[in-house]
């Protein structure tokens, strides 16, 4: 009976360690506003909306972030891997800008949680930064906050 035991927990515990290297091995999915942005796989989803009906947004819970902090390093990576490039210049804050292929996506770090969104232009589809930029120069008219959608008088 000892041995008939001793295989069965050996055998639970194969599968169990099998499990978690697998998990392990791929530790980001794609965001639910764009399957090419990663997130990590621990971070939570919530149902928090924007009330801006030209914004597209998502916030995750992860436990560990801190406004001040940013990024974590290895999250950063990854975004990186993933093809992503940092806009510096248009970083303000715990507010993050990311390019790719066209695409912009604006995170934001909080304690707690952080918030992945993008705007809609024409089409559904996403203004990029460097557009935003030509545009404002051609008519300075058109400035807007890009990151919360609202006008500013001037």
């Amino acid at each position: 009976m000892r041995v008939i035991l001793t295989i069965f927990m050996s055998l639970l515990t194969l599968i169990d360690l099998t499990g978690c290297s697998l998990s392990s091995q791929d530790p980001f999915v794609g965001s639910a506003i764009d399957q090419d942005f990663p997130v990590p796989k621990e971070a939570i989803k919530t149902e928090h909306k924007s009330n801006n009906p030209n914004l597209i947004y998502v916030a995750y819970e992860l436990k560990g972030l801190n406004f001040e902090e940013g990024i974590p390093d290895y999250y950063h990576r990854e975004i990186e891997k993933w093809g992503w490039t940092e806009k510096n210049e248009a970083q303000l804050g715990a507010l993050y800008v990311f390019e790719k292929n066209n695409k912009t996506i604006r995170m934001t770090i909080h304690n707690g949680f952080f918030t992945l969104s993008f705007e809609y232009y024409e089409y559904g589809y996403p203004l990029p930064l460097s557009k935003r930029v030509h545009i404002l120069k051609e008519d300075p008219r058109n400035l807007t906050s890009f990151s919360f959608g609202i006008p500013l008088l001037i």
